[in-house]
């Protein structure tokens, strides 16, 4: 009685041998890739935003929580402007929050970094608790 499951055993394995005949060749499918189309390695940091022209992109890129300075915005005008916090984004971007003008005219903007600098970003939570 033991012949026969060997036997089944054995012929399932001399079946699925015969299947490898008919596999499509896989050597290729990486020969398309380049350097630029693979991510990198998880866990790993994002690159800093590269600094550009734009008063803006400066002031975010060189200060951190609480730094304090003027910045030139749209239109030509100086305001006051102020670093809440600084973070990192789900999107791997490096983001600051920022206030501008002070007292009752106070305004908090998001700007967050990629490889063109800081640009102003929508905030995720109107009216949210800071």
């Amino acid at each position: 009685m033991a012949i026969r499951p060997l036997c089944a055993v054995l012929a399932a394995c001399l079946s699925l041998a015969g299947c490898a005949d008919y596999l499509p060749d896989m050597s290729g499918i990486t020969s398309g890739l380049s350097a630029a189309m693979v991510p990198p390695p998880v866990g790993s940091a994002p690159p800093p935003p590269v600094a550009s022209l734009d008063p803006l992109s400066q002031f975010a890129l060189a200060s951190g929580p609480g730094a304090e300075g003027t910045v030139a915005v749209a239109g030509g005008a100086v305001e006051r402007a102020r670093v809440v916090r600084a973070y990192n984004a789900a999107s791997g971007r490096q983001c600051r929050e920022i206030v501008f003008g002070s007292g009752m005219g106070e305004r908090a903007q998001l700007v967050c970094g990629d490889a063109h600098g800081f640009q102003m970003a929508p905030p995720l939570l109107r009216g949210a608790a800071r």
